[in-house]
């Protein structure tokens, strides 16, 4: 079984700080880490999320999010406003089941879940989370492809976006997983489906809708506050302009993952190497 600890490295030397690995077994590097500055937050495929320190490495507090045993996972974590966000699903179940959870970053607290209802009964409604925030509001998908905002502060819901179930021909009969970024004002979110969806942040009201036709969007997509880049099944890396779905160009087959975004340039890791590309 593969090493899935969470190493730190010191940036300007390369070298080792520390690694962080519970006494539970859990495998705490398997979903995507984020850091308020203080804490780094991780998922687990055994139901637990784990506050670890940044500068030590040492566990601040774990939160279990269902019972242990590998069928509940805690999936993707955002963080924002002193609340970290994960997604959870409870995979003993057919069609999958879950909800979204909101803890106390700095304790591990929860503070609110909201359990997702399925569009329909055959459809999954777990949650992978990656959610993205504007304003008030944490953003987030459902497993049956409906995107849902709430306040940050009570769960409160705020608007639901329709999935693309009956609107486009290749909508999966399980449901739909999406990810999602904010650019600006403008929620953009992917699809199983290959389809993007550009959101009006405030109100959920679908500004538009496109496809380059090049397979699923497979990773979570990232901006620069103008244009979107998303990495799609086939490798491809593609431009999206936010403001209207156009697509503004892409590459070959040569992305496996989400690309890293600076002022002028775009890095993307590949099956072949490391790729540093001109905006």
């Amino acid at each position: 079984m593969p090493d899935v600890s969470v190493y730190a490295y010191r940036r300007n030397t390369g070298e080792p700080a520390w690694v962080f690995q519970p006494s539970s077994g859990d495998r705490p590097g398997a979903f995507r880490l984020v850091t308020d500055g203080t804490l780094i937050f991780a998922g687990t495929e055994n139901a637990r999320a784990y506050g670890i320190d940044a500068s030590t490495g040492t566990q601040r507090w774990m939160t279990e999010l269902g019972p242990p045993g590998g069928a509940v996972k805690a999936f993707y974590a955002s963080v924002a406003g002193g609340r970290v966000y994960y997604g959870v699903r409870d995979l003993s179940l057919n069609p999958v089941r879950g909800r979204f959870v909101a803890l106390d970053a700095a304790t591990g607290t929860e503070v609110w879940s909201h359990i997702f209802d399925p569009e329909s009964p055959e459809l999954d409604s777990g949650c992978l989370g990656g959610a993205v925030f504007f304003d008030d509001m944490v953003i987030v998908a459902a497993d049956d492809g409906r995107v849902y905002a709430f306040e940050q502060a009570t769960g409160a819901g705020r608007w639901v976006a329709p999935s693309l179930r009956g609107r486009v021909e290749n909508f999966d009969a399980t449901g739909d997983r999406r990810w999602l970024v904010v650019a600006d004002s403008i929620v953009v979110v992917g699809s199983d489906t290959g389809y993007l969806i550009g959101l009006d942040a405030r109100d959920g009201t679908q500004l538009w809708m496109n496809t380059p036709r090049l397979g699923s969007t497979s990773y979570h997509p990232t901006t620069d506050g103008r244009v979107v880049y998303q990495v799609f099944a086939g490798g491809q890396l593609a431009a999206i302009e936010a403001s209207s779905g156009r697509l503004l160009w892409r590459t070959g087959a040569i992305a496996l993952r989400s690309p890293l975004v600076t002022d002028s340039s775009l890095y993307v890791g590949g099956s072949s190497g490391y790729y540093a590309l001109r905006r």
